[in-house]
């Protein structure tokens, strides 16, 4: 199997202000993540995934973060 996934996630401090904290009110974080999965037997899977993060923080507070990072993840799943 291939799989391919988006996702984002954003803080809006203006249309929230009673509830948001303004320090992370102009943060978003987006990702994209691509995968393989191989089933070995019907007991074992091998999970395979690239992740592209980056994360956007427009108030500063936090230091800098680089603005796109890879990452890998593999993972073993056992089933009876």
């Amino acid at each position: 199997e291939i799989a391919a996934r988006y996702n984002q996630i954003e803080f809006d401090y203006d249309s929230f202000p009673v509830y948001a904290d303004p320090a992370v009110s102009a943060s978003k974080a987006q990702g994209w993540t691509v995968g393989l999965n191989w089933y070995l037997n019907r007991w074992v899977k091998v999970q395979v995934n690239a992740i592209r993060e980056s994360f956007v923080d427009e108030t500063g507070i936090r230091p800098a973060i680089p603005q796109a990072r890879w990452r890998s993840l593999m993972r073993l799943q056992f089933a009876m």
